[in-house]
């Protein structure tokens, strides 16, 4: 097991001391950094105000995500852990409930903590369930204002994943992939399923998107990171 921080989202080693990548992070390197100064200017001659004013708006939206998706994942951790949840989230747990997804509490895993010391790699699986049948499935609860199935302006990854396009929906994928290789590589049991819930805020429910296993993308990344 590895020592994580939550206030920086680092793991390390517990006694060697040696930091892991974690999984975001790892992804992240392979996405086109996001050119703000462009993107602000575009804006914002669209909207007839100064780039300041369209970055300061953006830094806040993203705060209050932040927040928001920290709110809900808390929500849904207590529920799935302790069977309760504060009366003011009942619609938000009602519209998870609906998903029909998770229906015994006493195989599931919440917030796990994986890792892979070959690669020295790490993360944190939102839900992982132990399913009756043998295996095991991954899930992951996503509450970001924008999920997109493909990228609106034709862009992609970067190699060694440049085949896949540069959407939430892609990104995902792999970060589910990877949680997937970690357990597995961790218990030998076998992969069934992967999915995302992607909680709508605007119309306050939840939406299922099973996601594929892409292995051999993982791999790719893997190797392509521990050869730099």
């Amino acid at each position: 097991m590895l020592v994580f921080d939550a206030k920086t989202h680092t793991y390390r080693h517990p006694e060697t001391g040696e930091a892991y990548i974690s999984t975001t992070t790892l992804i992240g390197k392979y996405k086109k950094p996001f050119d703000v100064e462009k993107h602000a200017a575009r804006v914002a001659e669209r909207k007839g105000v100064t780039p300041e004013e369209i970055k300061a708006e953006w830094k806040e939206i993203n705060e209050a995500s932040k927040v928001y998706g920290t709110e809900k994942h808390t929500v849904l951790e207590q529920y799935l852990k302790e069977k309760t949840y504060d009366a003011k989230h009942e619609a938000f747990i009602k519209a998870y409930d609906e998903l029909g997804i998770i229906q015994d509490r006493d195989q599931i895993l919440v917030e796990e903590r994986l890792y892979n010391h070959a690669y020295k790699l790490a993360g944190t699986a939102d839900i992982i369930r132990k399913d009756t049948q043998g295996g095991f499935s991954v899930f992951d609860l996503k509450t970001n204002r924008n999920f997109s199935l493909s990228n609106q302006y034709g862009e992609y990854l970067l190699a060694p994943v440049s085949h896949m396009n540069a959407s939430e929906y892609s990104v995902y994928a792999l970060q589910l992939s990877i949680y997937a290789f970690m357990y597995h590589e961790l218990t030998g049991l076998k992969l069934n399923q992967m999915g995302i819930f992607y909680y709508d805020r605007t119309i306050n429910k939840f939406k299922y998107y099973p996601v594929p296993y892409l292995k051999a993308e993982v791999l790719d990344i893997l190797n392509h990171y521990a050869s730099r």
